[in-house]
């Protein structure tokens, strides 16, 4: 709802400057409505919407399967950047009088320049820090164990975080959520796994622990729900791990229908409420 009203307001703008000869108010109305179909297609991925069969990036190459993160920051990052170089190169043609030769602003459009400037150098801004401080991560499952490869950047500076987790070391599989605030509660699906090994800190990332190696599915391509399970199934049997060598073994990450995952979450949140009566009885 809040994306679609972002998107309605966009139009409202962008139509009330093609009325008032306002390109400012165009271009401020176009980056709203990038932002708004990048958060509705957000939206409808954390939904489930995106996951109505494997992505074709998770790869399987007889030793394994090969799950990648989603490519939300490539679209952010075009979308930033767009309305950057709009804003910026409107601005700053005015302001070396390209006016006169056909500019969208005219010579007395001083507010107007100026403020394409503040919002293009905002955009220019946060297109910088996206691209600065990134970790994209490869989730890779094999009958040995499952591997975590994460090169973070800060700046023009990369670190590898490399994490193995052979089969034997692993205890459990936790599912849990990562809550992240603001005017929408958003919470986000992840998978801790906990192993036997103690790991250094230079094997770990911000929401890892000693014990404890977390998996961002919801950063995944894969489905939480799906991968969470096929987990667990190749941890409790050991001699079914000889599927991952199969060609089509990233078939066993295929989600299932959607009605039926709407019906287990509310199977899912009705025996939460039944637990919490009982508790406060």
């Amino acid at each position: 709802m809040a994306m679609a009203a972002l998107a309605a307001v966009a139009i409202a703008v962008a139509m009330k400057g093609v009325r008032q000869d306002e390109f400012s108010a165009i271009v401020v109305a176009m980056g709203l409505l990038v932002l708004s179909c990048c958060g509705m297609a957000g939206s409808m991925s954390m939904a489930g919407f995106r996951h109505l069969r494997p992505s074709k990036r998770i790869t399987s190459d007889g030793t394994g399967i090969r799950i990648p993160m989603r490519r939300y920051l490539l679209v952010l990052l075009i979308g930033l950047g767009f309305v950057a170089t709009l804003a910026l190169v409107t601005a700053i043609g005015w302001s070396f009088g390209l006016d006169s030769t056909g500019s969208f602003l005219n010579p007395d459009d001083v507010g107007e320049a100026r403020f394409l400037l503040a919002c293009g150098g905002i955009a220019l801004a946060a297109f910088g820090f996206f691209l600065a401080f990134r970790a994209p991560t490869v989730l890779t499952i094999s009958q040995v164990g499952i591997r975590r490869y994460t090169r973070r950047w800060r700046g023009l500076s990369a670190k590898t975080v490399d994490v193995f987790l052979p089969w034997d070391d692993i205890v459990e599989f936790t599912p849990d959520e990562q809550i992240v605030g603001g005017l929408i509660e958003v919470r986000n699906p992840i998978i801790r796994i906990r192993s036997t090994t103690t790991r250094t800190k230079t094997e770990r990332l911000a929401y890892d622990t000693d014990d404890q190696v977390t998996v961002l599915a919801h950063l995944l391509v894969a489905e939480p729900n799906t991968l969470l399970s096929l987990l667990q199934f190749l941890k409790d049997n050991p001699d079914r791990r000889d599927i991952l060598e199969r060609p089509d073994a990233r078939e066993l990450l295929c989600p299932p229908p959607l009605r039926q995952r709407f019906r287990a979450a509310r199977s899912a949140k009705s025996s939460d409420s039944v637990k919490g009566l009982s508790g406060d009885a």
